[in-house]
């Protein structure tokens, strides 16, 4: 098991422009060592300064392809986002040679 700080920026529905940082725990499986499981905290701030709290769950990173699946989970946060809950699926595809990636997320989220 090893951990990492995480560090993102972007753009979305409810948050607008955000950035987002984070502690990401990755740990390898026995059964296929191709097969990283990811599991965290995050915290996206929004354009306005409100920040949105998730925890990053049931998420696998496939180290061949560079392709990360799992779910955020809204636990609030700051702001608007004080008593936010829901959740969004998503998808992270790592380009393996410069290390930088793409997410792609879609859920919904009452606040």
């Amino acid at each position: 098991m090893t951990s990492g700080e995480l560090n993102a920026s972007g753009t979305a529905t409810y948050l607008g422009k955000w950035t987002q940082t984070g502690n990401l725990t990755f740990t390898p499986t026995h059964s296929n060592p191709d097969i990283i499981l990811t599991s965290g905290d995050s915290k996206f701030i929004g354009a306005n300064g409100d920040e949105l709290q998730a925890e990053i769950k049931d998420s696998e990173l496939d180290t061949t392809t560079g392709i990360a699946t799992g779910t955020f989970l809204f636990i609030g946060g700051t702001g608007r986002f004080e008593q936010a809950q829901g959740s969004a699926d998503f998808t992270v595809t790592q380009d393996l040679n410069s290390g930088t990636f793409d997410v792609v997320a879609q859920g919904s989220i009452d606040y």
